[in-house]
């Protein structure tokens, strides 16, 4: 694509983005900025319970490298006034790939922020892995023009610790706090409403939301989408979820 902003989601506006979990992989070639979830926010615009496992890769090398979000690639409003981010509850477990361009600009969440009231809380960047030769900043990228007033950022947490060339933001989560559960309750924050949860198969935080979830296709394993699959999905449905039959979509 030739837009600068792209993703599952090109541009949001007015948008209201909730209970969404993307996988798959975003290669960019060109100089692009490109998000898990969306590649623009180009008005107010709210994202809860999102999870994206989406693997980003960027092959791009010259000057100016891309600008690459977990979640979201940027954020500007379409008529240069101050626009709105909310983002809560929010999970990147994806993967960062770009051993091509040191000069690309990585962010566990949100990328670059321009003219934007940006309101972050209650969310985990963990990736399943990171491979890149450009600067990561763990929960948010460049803050090109930043509206403080107004703005939070709390209780947001990372698996990267700092180095030469990681931004670290947010608190880090050592594999024992993410194994033990106590970053799930971290997140959950004391809120009644159960919202985070420990994921008994990658034994780390999950949404609550996605628990029941159903993942459709080749959901048994043996390599055909068939009736066989079909009833494993009832039978996850009704709640008698065969052994080792992954839940999670």
């Amino acid at each position: 694509t030739t837009q600068d902003g792209y993703g599952p989601f090109l541009t949001l506006n007015g948008a209201n983005i909730k209970n969404l979990h993307v996988t798959g992989t975003i290669t960019d070639d060109s100089y692009q900025s490109f998000g898990g979830i969306a590649g623009y926010i180009g008005g107010p615009s709210t994202l809860t319970n999102c999870w994206s496992s989406v693997t980003l890769k960027s092959t791009f090398d010259l000057i100016h490298g891309s600008r690459i979000g977990g979640i979201v690639a940027g954020t500007s409003s379409t008529d240069n006034s101050i626009t709105t981010l909310n983002m809560s509850d929010c999970l990147f477990d994806g993967k960062l790939e770009g051993t091509n361009n040191s000069n690309s600009n990585w962010s566990g969440l949100v990328g670059w922020i321009y003219n934007t009231t940006v309101n972050i809380s209650n969310s985990l960047f963990a990736p399943a892995s990171v491979d890149i030769n450009g600067k990561l900043y763990t929960i948010y990228g460049n803050f090109l023009t930043f509206n403080e007033s107004g703005s939070t950022l709390a209780n947001l947490y990372t698996t990267m610790a700092g180095s030469s060339s990681t931004y670290t933001q947010g608190t880090v989560a050592t594999s024992e706090e993410l194994a033990d559960g106590t970053t799930t309750a971290n997140l959950q924050n004391g809120r009644s409403e159960v919202i985070w949860v420990q994921d008994p198969v990658a034994n780390q935080p999950m949404l609550a939301v996605f628990v029941n979830a159903v993942k459709l296709g080749d959901v048994n394993g043996d390599h055909n989408i068939d009736e066989n699959d079909l009833d494993v999905i009832v039978k996850i449905v009704m709640g008698e979820t065969p052994p080792g039959i992954l839940k999670q979509a």
